[in-house]
């Protein structure tokens, strides 16, 4: 997927305001402008000085800047938001599969979005977690400048010699802040200098950058204009209206139009709609066929039905255009036009959604979206199809949504089961719609219509099936419109619920009808469908004149009067019909005599010349059938003709085929075509006397289309794709087989249906896509990827799976080099890198069905891999997704191994697939090949792979491979007994040559060496020895805190004197999370509710450490909102706790009003940073105080788990007036485990009564 840019619509200012803002760290406790301790050795600390005393920039209360911290995206998001003061709006994150529903940093996210900050770093992910690294940082800077465009323009720079692993979305960027100098590459030994793109970016390299923009802004604008140089003046104009597109001479008998060369149109910027949906009533989503680079040559939008486009907003470096529209109406599918032609994508209107369906009535258009039952409860003691119908809608009401059950309920207007219901259920109880009654969602065992009562139904499902269950006392007065596949199922006995059945012309060729139960009248108009009546009766079944083709089973069904008024293609079955009529001229003479005992057909011997009957049509071929043997047929013999949508058409290149009777012709073009009627017409030629009859047959033109490409988004020509019917089809019949051209493009005719496609190409692995041929669209993103063989060195593991369910997902954890652990790729994080080298990626995440997805071992390292799916999207089981993981090792184009599902119980999440392991003597694999429910169980052994030591005495530094610290001299089993490793993991310690056991006392040089769990990752130590231990600093004591909040402590403890202590470490749960020269310390980025350990350690001018201090032990406040409050009159709020709690918005006031007799008491209720409610208990401890509060008591209340209650002697201040209350003292307890909670303020309006 493509990295998404940020919106280019912010201003200058405004980057650049963000940008400093990103140096208010996240616990701030309000340094002074003054010269920060940790500066001294960074190359940032004049600009950083400079800026703090601009006052843009702030430091930590220790007076700390920590120059070389980094920062997370989710961090990063926080502090714009709060510090721009921008509204959370968690929704707005809803297209990050990576940002948690319940995620601290959920509003933060969304709240980049609305403003149009970010829009991630793809079209699905956030990557909240993910450190910004220079590459994003240098983008984030060039688009402050308003230089994308113009670094798009320059050629990539050749002096970083790590350029390609720099981000496509970033090169130019880098490229031209490398070489206007705003930025300076890193230099090796060999004097080459590089970039470092995936490195996290530094504190003190956002100050520089920071201070660069601040004061030489000019300077740099300067430099880009001069290397951007002449630009084509073409591509400098901007098209002012629709004739700037491309255009053709008429008259130039197809050659070029005299165009100059300098007047050329970039092409690419010429757009279709891929897709379009409805986002709100007001809101409107399009999809275009590729990323907009200039918006300009967007064309406008317009919709039909009275709905009016009043605004377009185009995202840049995306494909989404957002159009503002007119209130929408429910349920109304809406046509869009595109530069004043109407496109072949519709959406449906959306309404004001509903949470809940009261008793009451309901004025305008609304929806239903969340699963569940809707309308009030049934009254006890009376039947379900007699409760009063409590809620009426005097609109439209359009159910947009599965799992949705609506009762007791009137609808004067019309009730939509929208296309969103997909292929859920929908349940209607007790439900009167006096409008008409439309389906376009649902499937196979789908809308239940429970004593229901309705005037008419449209049954216009665009793909697929749709079954309405008609039970208890429903009927449908009106008439029953199909117009799609569909089954209607009602009793079979007594009166027919679905009275009068119209099977419309406008229903796609080879769609189905089954009808259940008691029906008065069928009448059939649409041609080449089947109809199955496997049970039940029909009073009056007509075929009409127009219905040729169909395929008619009367099960064991009974007719009461068949009409035939056109050649049905079969009739079969076993069912009764009482009386017939042909009503046929030329009825071919083995029609079928029919008789009331049972229908069982007797043919009559054909005599005389033999009749043309029907013909069977398809894109391409039209085969002939005839009612005896004909011989000697040439196609001089026949009459053949051709109308498109009613107007003659040629067919081209038609030959006849005498041994199979069929004629074949030129495919017409689906993409150009589609949704067209193609009708043949085939009559005997006047000098032929071998038969006689006209016969016609027509079918809708039918395809899609798509683009194959591989992991890097490049095109891949000549990729050979065969097509079988059917979802998951690999073996079996061909009907089609198609290349990619030169752009990866393929195109295919076939009927209507769902097929595979199998994608082989030379140098690629065979995989698969599934493209759907629709009768009332055509699909033209039908896309694939195509998958290389990997590397000689490398390995590939591909999952595929089926249509459900929507998402699975790769995860590969395996060995990292340095033997410090497990790396872990996934959509979250895609790539590991290590030292600036690939080593291993999730090269390609599918989000919609199918797969594949890929994961590549770029890099081998010795340990053991282990590789697992994980059920993302949840919307069916795993056990039912029929995925399958291959692996492929070296260039090898056949999978080493393949792995297929287990069986499940149908609730786990997880299929830890296999193991593999990488060693001296080869490659190993062991299937695992179990479900489970738990992602720790699906990881397995976590220290498998490593290899790593610690020490409460020697400093073990993993990053550089030292145990440093250790006096001269230690025996070896001394130094030993000081080192601690994990489970099963074992080391010894050698000679400096690494091969020789050591004896006797360690020395500097010494080597270490670790072998982890799994028997073959190794890690190698060196150890750096100091002089005698005597008069090493002496252990800390008197370890405490000044203070503590939800993110961060303030740590003291008495200074060592006199014993050469120069400084301190600090740790946190055993690792080092910084250092100090004073007795004070102040570690941040903790998490609320969360106990930790602190230790601390003196060290001297040789590095050597004092023994550990006292253990610390702390558990950090959590912290609180007030979500609601409201005026009372009852102190145990009993009365009052269901009533309407106010709000205003996040300025943090809140609205008292005056709808109660007193004000007496104020109730106030809490909930977490979240805004959802508590599960444990408030107490109002000794300690509580309340700065702003006088005259007056408070407790908790009933509902002590959500709710506080002041009471004030002399009523809530008067109307007009503001009140700040400061909480400080409440504590929390939820499961037994006790923490204070951060002091809360309180500001409250009064307001005039409301009256």
């Amino acid at each position: 997927m493509q990295q998404r840019s940020i919106s280019s619509k912010i201003s200058t200012m405004l980057v650049f305001a963000l940008l400093l803002y990103a140096f208010m760290p996240v616990l701030a406790f309000g340094a002074a402008a003054a010269q920060f301790k940790d500066i001294a050795g960074s190359y940032a600390q004049k600009e950083i000085q400079e800026l703090v005393d601009a006052g843009i920039i702030s430091g930590y209360e220790d007076n700390t800047f920590q120059p070389q911290s980094a920062m997370t995206r989710a961090e990063l998001a926080k502090i714009i938001v709060l510090s721009m003061g921008l509204q959370e709006s968690p929704e707005k994150a809803s297209t990050f599969l990576d940002v948690d529903t319940k995620s601290w940093y959920r509003g933060y996210v969304g709240a980049l979005v609305n403003s149009g900050i970010t829009q991630g770093t793809s079209d699905t992910a956030f990557s909240p977690n993910a450190k910004v690294t220079r590459e994003e940082l240098v983008v984030f800077f060039v688009r402050a400048f308003g230089l994308e465009e113009a670094a798009k323009k320059l050629a990539p720079t050749t002096k970083l010699t790590d350029m390609s692993i720099v981000s496509d979305w970033a090169k130019a960027h880098v490229s031209l802040a490398f070489q206007m100098g705003f930025v300076q590459g890193i230099e090796g030994n060999d004097g080459t200098l590089r970039f470092s793109p995936k490195e996290n970016a530094e504190r003190q390299a956002l100050a520089r950058l920071a201070y660069e923009f601040k004061t030489e802004k000019s300077k740099y604008l300067d430099k880009a204009k001069e290397l951007a140089g002449a630009v084509d003046k073409q591509s400098e104009q901007t098209p002012d209206t629709e004739d700037a597109a491309p255009k053709t001479d008429a008259g130039s008998n197809g050659g070029s139009s005299g165009t100059s060369s300098s007047q050329k149109q970039d092409t690419s910027q010429y757009f279709a709609v891929s897709s379009v949906r409805s986002l709100d009533n007001t809101t409107v989503q399009v999809t275009l066929d590729k990323m907009v680079i200039n918006p300009v040559f967007v064309r406008t939008f317009s919709a039909d039905g009275d709905l009016t486009v009043s605004k377009q907003e185009v995202k840049i470096g995306t494909s989404e255009v957002i159009l503002t529209t007119s209130a929408q109406k429910a349920g109304q599918l809406y046509n869009l036009s595109y530069n004043g032609a109407v496109t072949d994508k519709t959406f449906e209107g959306t309404a004001t959604t509903l949470t809940k369906v009261e008793a009451k009535e309901y004025v305008e258009d609304y929806q239903l979206v969340q699963e569940g039952t809707y309308g009030t409860e049934n009254v006890a003691g009376i039947p379900d199809g007699a409760q009063p119908k409590t809620a009426t809608f005097k609109g439209n009401l359009l159910i947009a949504g599965p799992g949705i059950t609506l009762k007791n309920t009137t609808i004067e207007g019309d009730l939509i089961i929208g296309a969103a219901v997909g292929e859920g259920d929908v349940t209607l109880q007790n439900v009167e719609i006096k409008g008409a009654t439309i389906v376009r969602g649902g499937g196979l065992n789908s809308i239940h219509l429970n004593d229901t009562i309705m005037v008419s139904i449209i049954v216009d499902k665009r793909s697929g099936a749709v079954r309405l269950v008609a039970q208890g006392n429903t009927v449908v007065s009106g008439e029953v419109t199909l117009q799609s596949s569909v089954s209607l199922q009602s009793p079979t006995t007594g009166n027919a619920v679905f009275g009068r059945i119209n099977i419309a012309s406008s229903m796609p060729s080879n769609s189905t009808v089954r009808l259940e139960g008691v029906f008065e009248t069928v009448d059939v108009i649409a041609t080449n469908i089947a109809i199955s009546i496997p049970s039940g009766s029909v009073q009056n079944l007509t075929l009409r004149q127009e219905a040729f083709g169909t395929a008619l089973d009367l099960g064991n069904s009974t007719v009461g009067y068949l009409d035939v008024q056109s050649m049905p293609s079969l009739i079969s079955g076993f069912g009764i019909i009482l009386n017939a009529n042909y009503g046929l001229q030329n009825v071919p003479s083995e029609i079928v005599a029919v008789n009331t005992t049972g229908f069982e057909p007797t043919i009559v011997p054909p005599t005389g010349t033999p009749r043309l009957y029907f013909g069977n049509l398809t894109n391409g071929s039209l085969q002939l059938r005839f009612n005896q043997e004909v011989t000697n047929l040439t196609s001089e013999d026949f009459v053949v003709s051709a109308t498109l949508n009613n107007q003659p058409f040629t067919l081209e290149q038609l030959i006849f085929n005498s041994a199979e009777n069929t004629f074949a012709f030129t495919p017409l073009d689906a993409g150009q075509h589609h949704g067209k009627e193609l009708m043949v017409n085939v009559e005997p030629a006047a000098s032929t006397s071998k038969f006689e009859r006209t016969t016609s047959a027509k079918v809708v033109i039918t395809g899609f289309e798509g683009n194959i490409i591989d992991v890097n988004n490049n095109p891949v020509a000549g990729v050979t794709i065969q097509f079988r019917r059917g979802i998951g089809s690999t073996i079996g019949t061909i009907l089609k087989t198609v290349v990619t051209d030169n752009n990866g493009h393929y195109q295919v005719t076939l009927p209507s249906g769902t097929y595979t496609g199998e994608i082989t190409a030379p140098g690629f692995i065979t995989t698969y896509l599934v493209g759907v041929a629709a009768d009332n669209t055509y699909n033209r993103n039908e896309n694939a990827t195509a998958i290389r063989i990997p590397g000689e060195n490398e390995t590939r593991i591909v999952l595929v799976w089926g249509a459900s369910p929507r998402d699975l997902d790769s995860h590969l954890v395996g060995p990292q080099p340095d033997g410090v652990g497990q790396f872990h790729t996934w959509y979250g994080g895609k790539t590991y890198y290590y030292n600036n080298t690939l080593f291993d990626d999730l090269d390609l995440d599918d989000v919609s069905s199918y797969g594949p997805e890929t994961t590549t071992i770029r890099q081998d390292v010795y340990g053991t891999y282990r590789f697992y799916v994980h059920n993302f999207s949840g919307d069916s089981a795993l056990s039912q997704s029929g995925a399958v993981v291959k692996v492929f090792r070296g260039s090898n184009p056949e999978p080493v191994r393949t792995y297929n599902l287990p069986a499940g119980n149908g609730s786990e999440r997880y299929w830890a697939t296999f193991e593999m392991t990488i060693s001296p003597d080869g490659t190993t694999y062991q299937e695992i090949g179990q479900l489970v429910n738990t992602e720790a169980q699906a990881r397995g052994d976590e220290s498998l792979n490593t290899a790593t030591l610690s020490s409460s005495v020697y400093n073990v530094n993993n990053a550089n491979n030292l145990i440093s610290n250790v006096p001269e001299g230690t025996p070896v089993a001394d130094f030993k007994s000081k080192l601690s490793a994990p489970s099963r993991v074992t080391f010894n310690v050698y000679e400096i040559d690494g091969l020789t056991i050591k004896e006797g006392n360690v020395t500097n040089t010494d080597k270490v060496i670790v072998t982890a769990a799994n028997g073959i990752t190794k890690k190698r130590y060196s150890i750096s020895t100091v002089g005698s231990s005597e008069n090493i600093p002496a252990t800390v004591t008197g370890l405490t805190y000044d203070s503590i909040k939800a993110t961060g402590i303030q740590l003291k403890w008495n200074a060592n004197t006199g014993n050469n202590t120069v400084g301190y470490a600090v740790y946190r749960n055993g690792s080092e999370v910084g250092r100090s020269i004073d007795a004070s310390y102040t570690d941040t980025g903790l998490i609320a509710g969360t106990s930790y350990i602190y230790t601390v350690k003196a060290y001297d001018a040789a590095n050597r450490y004092s023994q550990e201090s006292a253990e610390l032990r702390v558990t950090t406040p959590i912290q609180l909102i007030v979500k609601e409050l409201r005026a009372s009159a009852d102190a145990n709020v009993s009365a009052n706790v269901y009533g309407p709690f106010v709000r205003e918005n996040a300025t943090q006031k809140f609205i008292v009003t005056g709808d109660v007799p007193s004000t007496d008491y104020l109730v106030v209720k809490f909930s977490n940073e979240l805004g959802q409610n508590l599960n444990g208990l408030l107490t109002l401890n000794n300690g509580l105080t309340i700065d702003g509060f006088a005259g007056g008591t408070v407790q908790a209340s009933v509902y002590q788990n959500v709710y506080v209650v002041f009471k004030f002697s002399a009523g809530l201040p008067s109307a007009g007036t503001e009140l700040s209350l400061y909480l400080k003292g409440l504590q929390y307890t939820e499961s037994n485990h006790i923490v204070d909670v951060e002091p809360v303020l309180l500001l409250v309006r009064r307001e005039e009564e409301i009256q």
